[in-house]
């Protein structure tokens, strides 16, 4: 699991965005995506990294069976505190892990693939068209699925109770630290691995970490590699773009945006509404001009020399700390990655 790093360049931009906006800790979701964005273009590809065997399971490096079996386990966790502290406040609530995000292991394997010309023809970067699966909630009421027990629970109510009773579990979209799933949020990320790097001991090789990573796009190999791309791009009729991911994020970043603004359900789609078709449209011609300028200037593979060569060089620079570290992590990190 250790020996494999997955890049999912394209939902990195996403990720952040929506972890932002249910995760109080944002300096990891920062350091997470920023991670993800100097990994090259290709989603699908399995690249060799030296920090895996040390940041694997800090950073999530993990294969798609791990990473499901992690989100399993934080939302059973998430539930079950979610759960004391509800009964804490005086109100019943039934733990529904099942209402949580839930990527299955072939979702997870085929939802992007970057460096098919058909997918890619059809699907662009996979943003728009909602490949990434990422279930973001827009109306007030906590009980949004289908089968949640707490449906009942939540309709035996008076309608003072029952607003006193969303107000202590949490509305979707509000950010009020004492409410339940914020707390669950909060306790789940400090019981995390991740957690060790981003303060104490390892605070200071988290720093010299994300300024390493950081410098990486400042390295020739990736500037000359980012300027070739970006002419191709110019050529092919989409100027503008100076680093590769700035085109992925561009879509994501309106998309985001145009989620919030049409206040987008599960049921809207390109035929119900003609600004997400637009979208849709440009996105895809964006993303084959990309995959081709990509493939042109052979770019995932000149990223992912000057980035092993920084990181070869961290390693070097590091050792003993990342060791530390990763043992520090395995030992924090059994119930999360073990699941039966």
């Amino acid at each position: 699991m250790r020996n494999k790093l997955l890049n999912m360049v394209s939902v990195g931009l996403l990720v952040g965005l929506t972890a932002a906006c249910a995760n109080s800790n944002s300096e990891m979701n920062d350091a997470i995506t920023d991670n993800n964005a100097t990994q090259g273009a290709s989603a699908a590809s399995e690249i060799e990294s030296p920090l895996t065997e040390y940041l694997g399971l800090v950073l999530g490096m993990t294969d798609p069976e791990g990473a499901v079996h992690i989100r399993q386990r934080r939302a059973f966790r998430s539930e079950e505190i979610t759960a004391e502290c509800m009964n804490e406040k005086g109100f019943d609530y039934v733990p529904w892990p099942q209402g949580h995000w839930s990527w299955t292991t072939n979702e997870m394997e085929d939802t992007l693939r970057l460096d098919d010309p058909e997918w890619v023809s059809q699907l662009g970067y996979g943003i728009s068209f909602g490949t990434t699966n990422m279930r973001i909630n827009w109306g007030d009421a906590p009980l949004h699925e289908e089968g949640d027990p707490n449906r009942e629970v939540f309709e035996s109510l008076s309608n003072s109770e029952q607003e006193a009773w969303e107000n202590a579990l949490g509305r979707w979209g509000t950010y009020n630290s004492g409410d339940c799933r914020r707390r669950a949020d909060a306790i789940i990320e400090a019981e995390q691995p991740a957690a060790l790097f981003f303060s104490g001991e390892f605070r200071p090789l988290f720093e010299a970490w994300q300024e390493m990573s950081w410098s990486i796009a400042s390295t020739e190999p990736a500037v000359q590699a980012n300027e070739d791309w970006s002419n191709c791009m110019a050529d092919a009729g989409q100027p503008g773009f100076p680093n590769q991911i700035d085109a992925q994020n561009s879509i994501g970043e309106e998309y985001f945006d145009l989620r919030w603004a049409e206040r987008f359900s599960e049921t809207t789609t390109a035929a119900t509404n003609p600004k997400l078709a637009d979208l849709q449209n440009r996105e895809i011609d964006l993303a084959l001009a990309d995959l081709n300028c990509r493939v042109d200037t052979d770019y995932s593979a000149r990223m992912a020399a000057a980035r092993s060569a920084v990181e070869t060089q961290f390693v070097n620079d590091y050792r003993s700390q990342l060791a530390a570290l990763r043992d520090a992590a395995e030992q924090r990190g059994v119930d999360w990655t073990l699941w039966d």
